[in-house]
């Protein structure tokens, strides 16, 4: 939904407007500083006593006690962002046609619609702890329906300013939050007892906690290091292109994310039920999976950013400005999904220490490189840095988790997992890019040329990996068994 209407949204407030979205996303994401481990633990803990048939109580409690904190952070999120909007209005961004004030009422509407957003991350984090992904999906559905739709007749009909924008995103929220609420305290387990707040769970949960909250922390401020630096460098409008670039990259975890979601509280009731065996079969089948869906999306967009960026928003313009950046930080996405099932496994082992260090050695070494290359070669340098700064996490991550957990998997990793799909689908879309016409060709011979190269090199991915490549197969007998039958 936000990748249907985001052109038409950008068309009616403009790109120095869409800039404050940015501000919107880079707040969101560094607000995860003030969530203390806290959503990881809940996701682990949920799976961790339903895999040993834990009593009602022991859901209801720790949710209680998450729930009292994550409230709580909520207001102290709003609050820190009120404090301040009267700077981050007059003396950060460099706007051209809005004026500070208009950008403050923006911050001001972005610190409530975070603050009613921060708790639904932890319901989030309990429905997926306990396995409720297609509840969670059937809510997401319902939530993106509304908030797109919603936007396009506020925009159209009410009034096409940032402010409505924002205060259409706070209703969204409520809503969002609402419902996960509602539909978590509902998946838990009935009990005689009344839920309550429990300081022995956080006692209990703190040394993991911890861990996690300093991964977090660091890794947030190394996501966001690029727009902390651009949002200040660079005009307003300018810096709603690099947003759009950013959006475009991160469309990666709309894969990865629901993957991780299945496959993180599997990793911790396998570890808790000391299953390694059916541990490290199911971490590679995950690791293809990721690999063969992942790749091949991120390198067909690496290839046709032109030709996708074009078709989608109908704009020279924003391809001339857009379309660099998005291979750039594309590229540096992939090798960002590719690690994430290893952290998570890491994670299940309740093993925070290697992604901290690892994060803490890109934090040191990407901020006198992101403060240098921002001011040399703008936007395009500080993408570079993002390309290095995910594949050195990546590279690292892997030879030295494989020489402490699941030992000796390492190869398999680089060449089942990882090297096959990349290699074979990069040759099918590098000839796809040499064979595609040079000259303009009808907008429908496009979407059917562009559809043809994606499909042929998601096939190929699948094929060279044997989990994913098995696991196709199964569905498609299934699929062939229930229409022999129906017929």
């Amino acid at each position: 939904m936000s990748f249907v209407f985001l052109p038409y949204y950008i068309k009616l407030i403009g790109f120095e407007a869409y800039g404050l979205v940015g501000i919107y996303t880079a707040l969101l994401a560094l607000s995860n500083i003030f969530d203390l481990g806290l959503g990881s633990s809940m996701t682990r803990e949920m799976a961790r006593i339903s895999s040993q048939s834990g009593r009602p109580e022991d859901f209801r409690n720790l949710t209680r006690t998450l729930e009292v904190i994550y409230w709580t952070v909520g207001v102290v999120i709003a609050g820190c962002i009120f404090i301040a909007a009267p700077f981050i209005s007059e003396q950060w961004v460099n706007a051209k046609e809005l004026s500070p004030a208009a950008i403050k009422q923006g911050i001001f509407c972005i610190g409530i619609a975070l603050g009613f957003l921060w708790p639904s991350f932890l319901y989030i984090g309990g429905l997926i702890g306990l396995q409720k992904q297609v509840l969670l999906n059937a809510i997401n559905v319902i939530v993106a329906t509304i908030r797109g739709i919603g936007m396009v007749v506020i925009l159209t009909y009410v009034s096409p300013t940032i402010q409505a924008f924002f205060t259409w995103q706070i209703i969204i929220n409520i809503i969002q939050t609402l419902l996960t609420a509602i539909f978590l305290w509902k998946s838990l387990p009935k009990s005689p007892v009344s839920s309550k707040f429990d300081k022995t769970i956080l006692s209990r949960l703190s040394g993991y906690a911890i861990g996690i909250a300093g991964i977090t922390i660091i890794g947030m401020i190394c996501i966001q290091l690029d727009k902390m630096f651009l949002s200040r460098i660079l005009p307003l409008d300018m810096f709603g292109y690099y947003t759009l670039a950013s959006t475009i990259a991160w469309a990666l975890s709309h894969i990865s994310v629901p993957i991780y979601s299945v496959f993180f509280p599997h990793f911790s009731q396998l570890i808790s039920l000391n299953d390694n065996d059916r541990l490290k079969h199911i971490y590679h089948a995950s690791c293809q999976l990721m690999s063969a869906l992942i790749i091949p999306t991120a390198l067909f967009v690496i290839f046709f950013s032109s030709e996708l960026i074009l078709l989608w928003t109908q704009s020279i313009e924003i391809v001339q400005k857009t379309s660099f950046l998005v291979k750039l930080l594309m590229t540096g996405t992939m090798f960002n999904a590719l690690s994430i099932l290893p952290t998570a496994l890491q994670y299940a082992y309740g093993w925070t220490r290697l992604s901290f260090y690892l994060n803490l050695f890109n934090l040191i070494a990407m901020i006198p490189l992101m403060y240098w290359s921002s001011h040399h070669f703008g936007a395009e340098g500080v993408a570079w840095l993002w390309i290095v700064m995910n594949v050195s996490f990546l590279l690292l991550s892997i030879h030295i988790m494989h020489r402490r957990i699941i030992k000796d998997e390492k190869s398999r990793w680089f060449i089942e997992d990882v090297g096959l799909p990349l290699l074979t689908t990069l040759v099918v879309v590098v000839a796809g890019r040499l064979l595609f016409p040079k000259e303009n060709i009808h907008t429908v011979s496009t979407i059917f040329l562009l559809g043809v190269i994606y499909i042929i090199s998601l096939g190929t991915s699948i094929l060279v990996s044997p989990h994913a490549r098995n696991q196709a197969r199964e569905i498609f007998k299934r699929s062939l068994s229930k229409a022999i039958t129906e017929n």
